[in-house]
């Protein structure tokens, strides 16, 4: 990627599709990390739902067929709350990488700097 298309600012974004807050939209920047971060995590979420998903499918299977409408819905219910949740560990990880205003944030600024061995203080 050339380096003119990351200091676009959100008008090349996509508002449209995909994960999309005040913050992932400031500039290509924030937008490519939040994408990767929460895909990451939807990554791993989407193991989990899916161990639920076969529970749920084997159970019909062994004639728990009378409660798995009941089962379907509240899995269907978790696994949308779980997705919409994950916005906030994604918003997180964008604040504690840039600043309000979308630019990368130096780690030796921040209050923990003396652990990290890149910093000299």
């Amino acid at each position: 990627m050339r380096q003119n298309d990351v200091e676009k600012t959100a008008e090349n974004v996509n508002s449209v599709l995909g994960y999309r807050t005040a913050r992932s939209m400031q500039n290509r920047e924030t937008w490519r990390f939040a994408h990767e971060h929460c895909g990451k995590l939807w990554w791993k979420i989407g193991w989990v739902m899916l161990g639920a998903s076969i529970a749920v499918r084997a159970a019909a299977d062994c004639g728990w067929s009378s409660a798995i409408e009941s089962f379907s819905v509240i899995l269907c219910m978790l696994q949308c709350a779980v997705l919409i949740f994950s916005i906030f560990p994604t918003e997180k990880a964008l604040k504690q990488t840039f600043d309000d205003e979308g630019k990368k944030n130096n780690p030796c600024d921040r209050a923990d700097a003396g652990r990290n061995h890149q910093c000299v203080l």
